[in-house]
């Protein structure tokens, strides 16, 4: 407050000595200074300076204010990522880990020369259901809109093949509940092992891109921590 005081003192002062400078040069000859010009002028160059000096105070509180919006955009966006990744990201890490063994399982039984059992079979389901449910959280969906691109092309990926697991699923199970061929041509569509087969690739798959996607929005949590 005291500065704005000495600011309009200074420019009142600033002012009256280039009108009164002003108005000595162009006085006339006879010495005699316009009393009305040397005022038009101390008016005319007070409120330029007025007007400049109001601008520039009004650039300095924009500034503050989209500054201000950009911190609050930030901890939004913090907010958001910390809920996707809290504890979802978590989550897909510790499924990545489980999911590797249960296809580490299910290569030793086909190495014995065995069938996929019925045990591995439900775990395989397990696993394909529980990453299901993980990619599909509300709390991701809604941090979507402030993933990196990298992020976001690792999410949307994971979808993609979160989707093609669901129609594997479905095949296995559909395989799983009509066996055999009753003699009416009513038997599954493709034999056990095939379903197994295309519902474990696309596990395969889906084991690296959930561990990346997790591993990006770790990143991109901790790089907006600094923002803050």
């Amino acid at each position: 407050m005291a500065t704005d005081r000495l600011d309009r003192i200074a420019l009142i002062i600033t002012a009256g000595g280039i009108g009164f400078c002003a108005g000595e040069m162009l006085a006339p000859s006879t010495g005699e200074i316009e009393w009305e010009t040397l005022i038009t002028g101390v008016l005319a160059i007070a409120a330029a300076a007025w007007s400049v000096r109001a601008m520039l105070r009004v650039d300095v509180e924009q500034g503050i204010r989209h500054r201000q919006l950009l911190r609050l955009q930030v901890r939004d966006e913090l907010l958001l990522l910390e809920r996707a990744y809290v504890p979802h990201g978590v989550l897909l890490r510790a499924w990545d880990r489980e999911c590797q063994i249960t296809l580490q399982r299910y290569e030793e039984e086909k190495q014995l020369g065995n069938g996929p059992s019925g045990e591995i079979m439900d775990h395989l389901t397990y696993e394909a259901n529980e990453l299901a449910r993980l990619i599909s959280q509300e709390d991701i969906a809604k941090a979507e809109r402030t993933f990196s691109p990298g992020t976001a092309f690792q999410y949307r990926w994971l979808q993609d093949i979160g989707s093609r697991i669901h129609r594997a699923v479905s095949a296995l199970n559909s395989v799983r509940q009509t066996p055999v061929d009753d003699g009416a041509g009513n038997g599954p569509e493709m034999s056990l092992e095939s379903a197994v087969q295309i519902l474990v690739d696309s596990l395969r798959e889906a084991v690296g891109n959930a561990k990346r996607f997790a591993a990006s929005l770790s990143q991109q949590l901790a790089s907006s921590k600094k923002e803050v």
